[in-house]
């Protein structure tokens, strides 16, 4: 490897085990230096396999700097080092003006209703200004929802932590959305995640958008953890509220109360939270 690419280096560091090495701090530490730190501690990772294997599989690394690197992620606390995508879509493009949409893994009926409704409203070319819809993973009722509405009008993204336990179901649906937006990615295609990406999944789903839209959830989980972060980010945290017995009516609750987000009930809530942003 050259010594100062870098691709390179911040191709190896998103396969680190460590959650810290995978984001660029306040400070912009340079990744060249970084790996060169770590490199010896970590034989096993070899950043030009990673990238050729990468790219015969039809996946790009994204870096700050490339025309696809999405410049809203410049000014986030704990921005990834890389970004791998496939698909074609352009990433900034699709960011430009976008909304997180996410929810409970086992959400309810009332959920995946709300939630096919609301993201076909977003989404649709009828809309004066159609919204692009950024989900975190291929399953779960809340996602797969979200996912497949927008796929539908060309306007979905699919952030994952790993591609390496692909299921037939969710190959189908990966293909779906990498055909007609962008499927981005942590860890190197092929590589196992680790507790470090999906941490670092939470704080890029809430950097990436302009807003983040909570269906269900309890006050835990992945879900309930983007809004917090969507919320440090200074985004606009909206939420849908559901019946006061439901659990996973918790967590929307709990972030109206502390007045860390507002109650939406239709797309037209959200256009305009966007539009105040």
């Amino acid at each position: 490897m050259p010594d100062d690419d870098p691709r390179h280096a911040r191709a190896a560091l998103t396969a680190l085990p460590s959650r810290t090495p995978l984001s660029d701090g306040p400070d912009r530490t340079d990744p060249v230096e970084v790996w060169a730190r770590l490199a010896p501690h970590h034989p096993g990772i070899d950043p030009a396999r990673l990238l050729d294997s990468a790219s015969a599989d039809g996946w790009r690394l994204l870096i700050p700097g490339d025309p696809g690197w999405p410049t809203i992620l410049d000014d986030a606390a704990g921005a990834p080092v890389g970004l791998w995508v496939r698909g074609s879509g352009d990433l900034p493009a699709l960011t430009r003006r976008s909304v997180t949409v996410v929810g409970a893994v086992a959400g309810t009926d009332y959920g995946t209703r709300v939630t096919r409704d609301l993201v076909w409203d977003l989404t649709t070319p009828l809309a004066a200004k159609p919204v692009t819809v950024a989900v975190g993973g291929l399953v779960g009722d809340i996602n797969t929802t979200a996912l497949w509405v927008a796929v539908a009008h060309h306007r979905a993204i699919a952030v994952l932590t790993s591609v390496r336990a692909l299921t037939r179901y969710t190959r189908t649906l990966f293909a779906d959305v990498a055909d007609s937006g962008m499927v981005v990615c942590l860890a190197p295609p092929g590589t196992a995640p680790t507790l470090g990406h999906q941490a670092a999944r939470v704080r890029l789903l809430a950097a990436l958008t302009r807003a983040t839209v909570l269906v269900e959830s309890g006050r835990w989980g992945a879900a309930f953890a983007t809004a917090r972060a969507a919320h440090r980010y200074r985004r606009p945290v909206l939420v849908v509220t559901g019946p006061v017995t439901s659990r996973l009516s918790a967590g929307p609750h709990a972030l109206l109360r502390d007045g860390s987000a507002r109650l939406i009930t239709n797309a037209a809530d959200v256009f305009a939270a966007l539009d105040r942003s």
